[in-house]
């Protein structure tokens, strides 16, 4: 119920598709957006390409999402079981962690729809289960395979796994010794991602324009409010100081130094946005450390109470640490409620489900479907901000507003800009002044369009306002134009 939703679902829209166009080179074969090397998912798309051949888009989906659902349960039974949790109070905690996973910035979690992210989360709790059981050479080859998953993650949690080994005096020499094994298993992702390179050099007030305007909501430290932030760095203190006021324990204290070198990738980001070298924000540096530090906080609350609970004649006072710990975790509900989280989580499944999901989102998702079945399939449309249009269209776009083309990212901001507004400098003006995304593409002027039909033979237009051209059709608030 909180996370089988309809597929594909948010990201799946982007990865899916994606896939699909590389296993079909003949889906939407002229797309600009699709014709990119899609670097960052190479080893995805290496992986699933079989797959995505043989099954549609949906079924690769829950094929996916059910895989990755039962490995995230299994690693996360067995990492509590290592860490000396009691069965119940584990299956608790992670329970009630599930729909909270405190957020800095959006679009981070482990249990959700099927793409890179949970399979590079398979393998980070892979890495620090075999860690614990000091299987440093598994744990550090396993640390790479997150590299190649999903660089975004892998760029925190790889190092976090590899230094965490190395501060052990009892696995440093080990985890040396499997470096190289290491930047074996990450060499994929590392290649793909250099291969990108060459066309993300942009200038610094492109990776503004990509963090402020398109992407604040993965970019964005502030994004959720400062508090979350402040109940994150509170859990990583709490979770090291219960770790080490304990007496041989070693695993919690191993979870604690992996929480601790994540947070440096956050560190860095922050510095970044606050400095406005946003060109740094590109690496997405606010992925990993609040998932790492709200599962071991949920940990280290399933360890301590018991714990506590069991000695309380001997102690009836709870110790500092487990004062700070209550503390924390009201911080932490105040900041993200979960259950009002897993509230939303659930009503908005029984809503896509049931078709009482928002009104405006059907009548877009309707006038896309008309786009399909009605116009030439090697119509170029221009498609409004939002979820990408190319799953429920089946067609070409000028660009797709939040699926930045790394390879490519110059002409990518090049091709949004003009399909906003009544200028490039117009609309990059209104969005740094606060007017969001979705009013400037409402501002898009006729002009505009045209110029767009004659750089780009768009077709079709999209949008929820008036125009002077053929209508073909309207579903509720939003109309579909032929522009030639």
């Amino acid at each position: 119920m909180l996370f089988a939703s309809r597929a594909p679902f948010i990201n799946e829209y982007v990865y899916l598709v994606r896939l699909r166009s590389v296993a079909d080179p003949h889906y939407l074969a002229h797309d600009w957006s699709l014709s990119g090397s899609f670097g960052e998912n190479l080893v995805f798309n290496t992986l699933f390409t079989p797959i995505a051949r043989a099954w549609s888009i949906v079924v690769v989906a829950w094929i996916g999402r059910v895989t990755c659902w039962a490995a995230l349960s299994a690693l996360l039974v067995a990492l509590t079981r290592r860490l000396g949790i009691a069965r119940w109070a584990g299956v608790l905690a992670v329970l009630v962690w599930m729909p909270w996973q405190l957020r800095i910035v959006g679009g981070d979690w482990m249990f959700g729809s099927f793409e890179a992210k949970p399979i590079a989360y398979v393998a980070v709790l892979g890495a620090i289960i075999a860690a614990l059981d000091r299987r440093v050479a598994l744990a550090m080859l396993l640390g790479g395979v997150v590299v190649s998953a999903h660089p975004g993650v892998g760029v925190a949690a790889m190092p976090a796994i590899a230094i965490a080994l190395l501060v052990d005096p009892a696995t440093r020499r080990a985890a040396v010794r499997a470096l190289p094994l290491a930047a074996l298993a990450a060499a994929p992702g590392v290649v793909g991602i250099v291969r990108d390179m060459h066309g993300s050099a942009g200038n610094r007030d492109l990776w503004r324009f990509i963090a402020r305007d398109i992407y604040p909501f993965h970019m964005d430290p502030w994004y959720f409010g400062g508090l979350t932030l402040i109940a994150l760095v509170a859990m990583a203190c709490v979770n090291t100081w219960y770790a080490y006021s304990l007496e041989r324990a070693h695993p919690l204290r191993f979870l604690a130094h992996v929480e601790l070198v994540t947070a440096v990738p956050s560190a860095l980001g922050l510095l970044a946005w606050t400095t406005g070298r946003y060109e740094y924000l590109r690496f997405f540096p606010f992925r990993v450390f609040p998932i790492i530090v709200s599962l071991g906080f949920a940990l280290t609350v399933a360890h301590a109470a018991p714990r506590w609970w069991q000695r309380r004649e001997i102690t009836p006072r709870p110790s500092a640490v487990l004062g700070a710990i209550a503390l924390t975790l009201a911080l932490g509900v105040i900041a993200q409620n979960p259950v009002r989280e897993a509230g939303f989580l659930v009503r908005r499944n029984v809503r896509d489900w049931t078709g009482h999901n928002a009104r405006t989102d059907t009548d877009l998702t309707r006038a896309y479907h008309w786009v399909r079945d009605h116009t030439p399939t090697n119509a170029v449309i221009i498609a409004p901000p939002g979820n990408d249009p190319h799953y429920d269209t089946e067609r070409a776009q000028i660009a797709t507003f939040g699926v930045p083309r790394w390879d490519e990212i110059v002409e990518w901001k090049r091709r949004i800009l003009q399909q906003l507004g009544p200028s490039d400098a117009a609309a990059r003006h209104a969005l740094d002044t606060g007017t969001s995304i979705d009013d400037e593409y409402r501002a898009l002027t006729t002009t505009r369009i045209h110029s767009l039909v004659t750089s780009y033979n768009a077709r079709y237009l999209v949008t929820d306002r008036r125009y002077p051209f053929t209508l073909e059709t309207h579903q509720g608030s939003w109309y579909v134009y032929r522009l030639t």
